[in-house]
């Protein structure tokens, strides 16, 4: 048993990027578009003008910040931090780590560093991690840390090609967005806000089924080196109808084993951090499962796949106030490859 001691989070551009400011570039479809996906706004690192980098950031300098604020809250020093895990999928490079970027950015001087890549389930997957880590002795003190940056990859290519573009790449802009969230996981209740973790759980059971999101920015298969145009739907390649059809069977599976692991129903949670997906989607989830206590950040921030529930988890925790033995449900699906990871928290 650990405990989350802290979070904090940090999202790009100073201001959200809103649907009207993009329909400024891309006509009066951005609003009917958004208002159909429930995402109202987003952060980008990039100018949404010219695609230009604002502040010259990249993935590990979002990942800074937000681990600088978790720190900030804590009493637990950067010395005393024994693990640091990443999770993203559109790192700085494919290598060095962005683990390693992070611990030199931070000045922690001796660390064990993962990365992980993946989105959703990702950080989640970190936690468990986390957790064992503490378990077996090793540590006293992990960070986990979850990221996205995409709008420097497609954001720039849209401008570019914003008379030849097609729909499918403009949903991109409209549902992806930029951040990081942290947490620290901790052997030690360590301050007033500490969130007991119960259990931390992750399974891959559909190994079979096909993908509903691709990401395919480096890798042996799908390769860009020497292409002179690279289109974004290459890049990024999303299957609606998969993601409809099964992100509701992996979510009733995950739901199914806290019930007959744990003996919860969504009824015993009081708030349920799951997918931030389009909000549409969240909408079709929570009627399938008769959910009312869903905590939905993603129209504010877009989704930020390594990194949403991390960030839905810091808003909460800074908007709510949480009493003694509340139980907070972190649940994550991947639908790349429909992975699935869940975490309980009991406040403390």
């Amino acid at each position: 048993m650990g405990y989350i001691i802290s979070t904090g989070s940090y999202l790009p551009g100073g201001n959200p990027v809103s649907n009207e400011m993009l329909s400024e570039v891309f006509g009066e479809s951005i609003n009917l578009m958004g208002d159909y996906f429930g995402v109202m706004s987003r952060y980008f690192v990039v100018d949404y003008r010219t695609g230009e980098n604002i502040n010259n950031e990249n993935n590990s300098d979002f990942c800074f910040k937000a681990v600088k604020e978790t720190l900030q809250k804590t009493q637990v020093k950067i010395k005393d931090v024994g693990l640091l895990i990443s999770a993203t999928n559109t790192p700085d490079y494919s290598l060095p780590q962005t683990s390693g970027l992070i611990q030199e950015k931070i000045g922690l001087k001796d660390a064990i560093t993962l990365d992980l890549r993946g989105g959703c389930s990702a950080p989640l997957q970190g936690i468990l991690i986390a957790e064992n880590f503490i378990k077996s002795g090793l540590v006293e003190n992990a960070i986990v840390v979850g990221s996205e940056c995409f709008s420097s990859i497609y954001y720039a290519y849209l401008l570019k090609n914003k008379s030849n573009y097609l729909v499918k790449d403009l949903m991109s802009s409209l549902i992806f967005g930029d951040g990081a969230a942290a947490v620290i996981v901790s052997k030690n209740k360590v301050g007033e806000g500490s969130l007991e973790i119960e259990e931390a759980f992750s399974q891959s059971s559909f190994p079979d089924w096909p993908p509903g999101f691709v990401v395919a920015l480096s890798g042996s298969k799908v390769k860009h080196i020497g292409e002179a145009e690279i289109s974004l739907g290459k890049m990024m390649q999303h299957f609606p109808k998969e993601i409809e059809s099964r992100l509701p069977k992996v979510t009733k599976a995950a739901l199914e084993r806290i019930r007959l692991e744990k003996g919860y129903d969504i009824q015993d949670f009081k708030h349920i951090i799951g997918p931030q997906a389009n909000k549409r989607l969240v909408d079709s989830l929570n009627k399938s499962f008769r959910n009312t206590n869903y905590f939905y950040y993603g129209d504010i921030t877009g989704n930020i796949p390594g990194g949403a529930l991390l960030l839905a988890l810091d808003k909460l925790l800074k908007d709510r106030q949480l009493a003694q033995k509340d139980k907070i449900l972190l649940i994550g699906v991947e639908s790349s490859k429909w992975i699935y990871a869940y975490c309980i928290l009991n406040k403390v």
